[in-house]
């Protein structure tokens, strides 16, 4: 069969397809207007539905609240053209739909199915009501009695961590305690097992919940990661399989170890005729009327159920409990009074206590109804509904119960927004709708633990008001509730704890005589926003903010509200007021006569637009192939390794690995061989200097390949620039790099490297080897030095990481490197949606909007003309000055644009290849004790009693200069560069390249490739004695130090200033250091935009003696 009758018969079915899929859709949404049309609401855009309106998070419920207002019973929310859920915001709507067990809505479970399973949660049918039934008895009060005394324990280790907190001036975070107690509680609770969690995060199974609890929120709300193939091949995708693979792990294992345990029949009846049996007792022990327990996999399920549910919720809950007693010290006193009415040691709450409560219940009910940690439940009908007004839905429905709307309906509840806790005494109670409060959901799938959440809402509150008194933040704004999968605060929940000092009760003739005091001990505490967690994942630090992960309790724990939607469509452009009005008639005709043409029926829309979209999908096919077939041509006299059709070189291509193979190529392929990334993009890998000499001695532009994902931060400045611009610029930025202009920098090198060696000194103990890893402390004090040369800024960097613009140039260094090394990011529309490509974008204007500041404060001062006289006679010029001035042969200047453009550009390639120099430099000076102690002693030679090293010092040390060129030999800061030829190439063998195509020099596998170098893998000084260094070697040795360092047409500009910057770190760092390899942790270096450690670059330091 040949290629075009396949690729019809694709066509056809495609086709077919898509023509089936969009009949469905329109059938779809017919019905679900039809089943909507009795129920007024909103008014939905016809293709995103209400989905717009209800964005941003921050106003969503206020906005969902107006409407409850105006369609008080129930209203349609559209997500979209075919998807609409009915909102259901009156007692008497959801008494009928949760007297019934409907299934769950399955499009919010799914994502959490592989890690729980299929538990409680999520089952329905037959086989919830036989887990619910073996379930229930472990909820029952003689069960939950002796949890009182672990929830005790749990709580007074996180107060007990707040009273240290609060004597250090630093805010304190509520929120992630919170969620950590009720976490090690449910852990003693469920499994008996102390995890010690909030003390010691390095347990990999309690890191593994977390984990997985704000994975599972983080999918929810991202539009991309519904498809579970995206969600697979992405980086969260896999952290999530891998968290659920130990969460996995640890729950089989302590099943099997339980199971063991309770094989033997007299354990099994001391197991049973304890009093205190914990839930994985309850499980194993559970038989239903036919004597059948749980299977294994059901047992998991359940566990892992019980694990998702069972902290996140009743941490939201006890969170805005707290909020809503700072907010209103009159309960909170009242509280506090019968709390103290009622226990006899204020360390210790009992079981019996519980009850005694009931002025402090109401308060926790209060602030559940304000505040419910679940705002709502969706279900799917499984048979038609009729509700007390005759309005019915079909079967198949998707209804949901609003709880937070529900408990803020005004015709329901008396001034809803007032926390009044009165509302629950008995009498108001029984005056009320029995589905008016719906904390923990109603009907025969309520929440199963409701029992056990209360009981430690009331545990924490007793203990927590004997300890402190709580106090809002008058300096932070009130906190915006927005639903995630519990009820959080986008802004936080900012409270101040005032220590209290409690003396036990006396307890003397049957009276008791409390004494009570205080202490002026006050600390901001903040309840994390969901912000707050972008850092938990990324960052190991025990000093960084830990994010903490999303989870839930009640087993009705989806809020129907909490669908994060995109933008997805831009605001269409006004037209402009100043159009004429021929202009207007004449587009309007050209429009009317378009749209005459064009089919005005909805199916022949649809089967045109399909047949546009499948003949664009075919001739994208047919160019892949003729491609791909026009590549295999070009390259068959060139020999490589074998490559997979589909994703080439790439599975070896892992950056650990890549250096590796790549030399193991070279040795066999040592000219050029081609590498394949993927099935259709391919480059020339060059290793030679003869073939380095004939492509790169062109003016051939830069493969933008890489280099675009750079350019909505530096713009097109030197390093992407090409053509005749290029060489305008270059010659405009020459003279910036002019010895005369270099030697004044030499001293503020100087000043930054003693900085840092300072801090490395406090490191490192008196006579002791300490390991520091070098890259992250060198590429601050590369970045402090560059911004001193080119602004004339002092950044402080070193010692003050809270400049924002510093902090923004280093995370945008960092995300750059983690969209390379993400391919799902490198389409740009991909990333655009992603949180990281918002943040990218966010801190390109951040850092645009610090140089436009800059360039116009220092255009301001140049605008004089006796100022710019001062400015071109004085000797120590900065980088910007030479921008500034600088005019061509015409005497123009570079604009805005262009001016921001260089001094990004500077930014980004001036601080990381020098740092990356400088950190393998002294590695290779920590591997060769020898070459270090000859360095040194030059240096001492030169220097003699200077403290400092000048200008005049760096061009004489000659073996100094040697070790520097063979420690860039053997790790290029730039390990590759790339050019697409603008004209066919011809090498010396005969062998030529077509225009258009890519070559990339790999200058590690060139400085390695043993047919140009002897002993390759040795360092030695004499690769650079004068008489050594012929022209192949000229060509061999591309000491790139800055990412766009190449020789003749394209050199690097900079190279001068970063050999001195070199020099200068080496020279100070060996009169105060001695440098040795840190024999545990070897590195390990890969490919980025820089040569980097993927482990760090780990040396230990030992301070020499003044004597030495």
């Amino acid at each position: 069969m040949d290629l075009s009758r396949i690729l019809h018969l694709v066509v056809v079915f495609c086709l077919t397809w898509m023509l089936i899929k969009i009949i469905q859709l329109y059938q779809q949404r017919q019905e679900l207007l039809k089943t909507m049309s009795s129920f007024p609401g909103p008014l939905p855009h016809w293709l995103y539905g209400n989905i717009r309106e209800v964005l941003p998070m921050s106003s969503i419920l206020k906005k969902v609240e107006s409407w409850s207002h105006v369609y008080p019973f129930a209203f349609p929310l559209w997500f979209g053209s075919f998807s609409a859920c009915l909102i259901i915001t009156h007692p008497d709507y959801a008494k009928t739909l949760l007297a019934r067990a409907e299934p769950k809505d399955a499009n919010a479970y799914q994502s959490i199915i592989p890690w729980i399973g299929k538990g409680l949660l999520v089952l329905h049918g037959p086989k919830w009501m036989q887990h619910r039934k073996l379930l229930t008895p472990g909820f029952h009060y003689n069960i939950l009695k002796p949890y009182v005394a672990l929830m005790a324990d749990s709580t007074k280790i996180m107060l007990d961590k707040w009273e240290q907190l609060i004597t250090q001036e630093t805010s304190v975070e509520l929120f992630k305690h919170v969620s950590l107690m009720t976490l090690d509680s449910i852990m003693k609770c469920a499994f008996s097992y102390n995890s010690n969690c909030q003390m010691d995060r390095e347990n990999s199974y309690v890191q593994a919940v977390f984990d997985l609890c704000f994975l599972v929120n983080e999918k929810m709300y991202n539009i991309l990661y519904q498809n579970d193939l995206i969600y697979w091949l992405s980086p969260q995708g896999y952290q999530f399989r891998k968290a659920c693979q130990v969460a996995h792990r640890h729950t089989d294992k302590i099943i099997k170890e339980r199971k063991e345990y309770l094989r033997n029949e007299e354990e099994r009846q001391k197991i049973q005729a304890k009093r205190h049996l914990d839930f994985l007792d309850i499980l194993l022990c559970a038989k239903d009327e036919n004597g059948v327990g749980l299977s294994d996999e059901d047992l998991r399920a359940e566990v892992d159920t019980f694990m998702f549910e069972g902290h996140d919720t009743t941490a939201s809950g006890i969170s805005w409990m707290l909020y809503c007693l700072a907010q209103n010290p009159e309960h909170q006193q009242k509280c506090r009074e019968e709390i103290k009415a009622i226990l006899e040691d204020p360390d210790t709450i009992q079981w019996d206590d519980l009850g005694k409560m009931s002025y402090c219940t109401m308060c926790i009910k209060e602030s559940l109804r304000l505040y419910p940690p679940v705002p709502g439940v969706s279900r799917q009908l499984s048979k038609p509904i009729t509700f007390f007004d005759g309005r019915t839905l079909p079967e198949g429905s998707w209804v949901g119960v609003s709880f937070h709307l529900i408990h803020k309906n005004p015709s329901v509840w008396k001034d809803p927004e007032v926390f009044d806790p009165l509302r629950f005494t008995p009498e108001n109670i029984s005056s009320r709708d029995t589905h008016a409060f719906l904390p923990f959901s109603s009907g025969p799938r309520n929440c199963i633990g409701q029992q056990f959440a209360m009981n430690e809402m009331k545990v924490v509150l007793a203990l927590t008001l004997l300890r402190f008194e709580l106090i809002p933040d008058p300096a932070k704004p009130p906190p915006i509730p927005i639903p995630q999968i519990i009820l959080r605060a986008q802004n936080g929940i900012h409270l101040t704890l005032k220590k209290m000092i409690v003396a036990k009760k006396i307890i003397k003739k049957g009276k008791t005589s409390p004494s009570v005091g205080s202490v002026d001990a006050r600390e901001p505490i903040e309840v994390a926003s969901g912000r707050d967690y972008a850092f938990f994942l990324k960052s190991n630090s025990t000093d960084a903010p830990r994010r903490t992960p999303k989870s839930c309790f009640c087993a009705e724990s989806v809020t129907l509200d909490s669908l994060n939607y995109r933008n997805l469509m831009e605001e269409e452009s006004e037209s402009n007021a100043d159009m004429g009005e021929s202009t207007k008639t004449l587009l309007e005709a050209i429009t009317s006569s378009f749209w005459s043409w064009l089919p005005q029926d909805f199916y022949q829309i649809c089967q045109l637009t399909v047949i546009l979209s499948l003949t664009y999908v075919v001739l994208k096919v047919m160019k892949l192939y003729q491609q791909k077939q026009y590549l295999i041509k070009v390259l068959r006299c060139f020999p490589g390794p074998p490559a997979h059709w589909l994703y080439g070189h790439v599975k070896m291509m892992a950056p650990e690995e890549e250096f590796l193979n790549v030399e193991s190529w070279t040795k066999k392929y040592p000219h050029c061989h081609p590498i394949w990334y993927g099935g259709f993009l391919v480059f020339l890998n060059i290793n030679h200097p003869e073939y380095a000499k004939a492509i790169f001695s062109r003016n051939d532009p830069k493969s933008l390949v890489v280099y675009d994902f750079l350019v909505p931060w530096i713009g097109k400045g030197l390093l992407i620039l090409n053509g005749w611009k290029w060489q305008k610029h270059r010659k405009l930025l020459t003279p910036g790099f002019h010895y005369e202009v270099l030697k004044p920098y030499v001293s503020l090198m100087v000043d930054s490297v003693k900085v840092m060696l300072d801090k490395w000194e406090k490191l490192v103990l008196k006579d002791t080897k300490t390991s520091v890893e070098l890259f992250e402390h060198v590429s601050l004090m590369t970045l402090d030095s560059i911004m001193k040369c080119a602004f004339s800024y002092e950044s402080n960097c070193q010692t003050n990481s809270e400049n924002f613009y510093i902090k923004t140039v280093y995370d945008l260094c960092f995300m750059f490197y983690q969209r390379m090394k993400t391919p799902l990011h490198h389409n740009d529309l991909i990333y655009w949606f992603t949180s990281e490509g918002r943040q990218f974008y966010k801190g390109c204007k951040i850092a645009h909007l610090h140089t436009d500041k800059v360039i116009k404060e220092r255009k301001e001062s140049l605008k004089n003309e006796q100022e710019l006289e001062k400015i071109l006679k004085k000797r120590r010029l900065d980088f910007l000055d030479i921008l500034l001035c600088a005019k061509d042969e015409n005497g123009n200047p570079l604009s805005n644009e262009d001016l921001r453009a260089e001094v990004d550009t500077f930014m980004f390639e001036g601080h990381d290849t020098t740092a990356s120099g400088v950190s393998w430099l002294l590695y290779c000076m920590a591997m060769n004790p020898e070459h270090q102690q000859r360095c040194r002693e030059e240096i001492q030679e030169l220097l003699g009693e200077q403290e400092t090293i000048r200008w005049d010092d760096l061009g004489k040390l000659p073996y100094t200069t040697m070790c520097i060129k063979e420690s860039l030999r053997m790790y290029p800061p730039v390990p590759m560069i790339a050019r697409k030829l603008e004209t066919p190439v011809t090498f010396a063998d005969g062998r030529t390249l077509p225009r258009g195509f890519l070559a990339e020099l790999y200058i590690y596998a060139l400085h390695r490739n043993p047919e140009v170098w002897d002993s390759p893998e040795v360092i030695e000084h004499i690769h650079f004695r004068i008489h050594f260094l012929c022209l192949n070697t000229l060509y061999a040795l591309l000491l790139n130090l800055c990412s766009f360092l190449l020789f003749l047409c394209r050199n690097c500009i900079g190279q001068q200033f970063a050999m001195n910057e070199l020099k200068v770190a080496l020279a100070l760092t060996l009169l105060r250091f001695e440098l040795s390899p840190d024999p545990f942790r070897p590195p390990i270096p890969i490919p980025q935009v820089v040569t980097r450690s993927k482990n760090g670059i780990f040396v230990n330091l030992k301070r020499l003696s003044t004597d030495a």
